[in-house]
C-alpha cells in the first residue's frame, strides 16, 4: 500500500511468474483481483473499523498486457451509508499505461 485516506488508495504490485499467463503478461484474475482490493480499501478509508465490505457488481475493461511493477488506483466516486460507488484503474508503472479499468 502507498496511500490510502479520504476515499481514495494506491497499492502497487510487483509481478512476478506466479502472476503471469500463458503470454507472459499479468493473469486477468491477478488484474480483477487488484482492481477489487484498491476499490475495497478506497471505500474502507471512510471507516476504517469496519473490515466486512463485499463487492456487488464490478465490470472490468482491459485495456492493455500488464507487465512488471503494476500500480493500482481505486476511488470513491459516490457513497451513502450501505454503499460506496468505485472506480479504479491498473497502469504500467514503466510507462503509465492503462492496463484495466473497473
Amino acid at each position: 500500500m502507498v496511500a490510502c485516506g479520504d476515499g481514495l488508495c494506491e497499492l502497487q504490485l510487483a509481478l512476478v511468474d506466479q502472476h503471469m499467463n500463458g503470454r507472459e503478461v499479468a493473469h486477468g484474475g491477478v488484474v480483477m483481483t487488484l482492481l477489487d482490493i484498491c476499490m475495497a480499501v478506497a471505500g474502507r478509508s471512510y471507516d476504517p473499523v469496519n473490515l466486512s465490505g463485499v463487492t456487488v457488481d464490478m465490470s472490468t475493461s482491459f485495456i492493455s498486457p500488464g507487465r512488471g511493477r503494476q500500480i493500482g488506483i481505486g476511488r470513491v466516486i459516490a457513497r451513502s451509508t450501505t454503499l460506496w460507488r468505485c472506480e479504479g484503474e491498473i497502469r504500467n508503472a514503466a510507462d503509465d499505461s492503462l492496463v484495466a479499468k473497473a
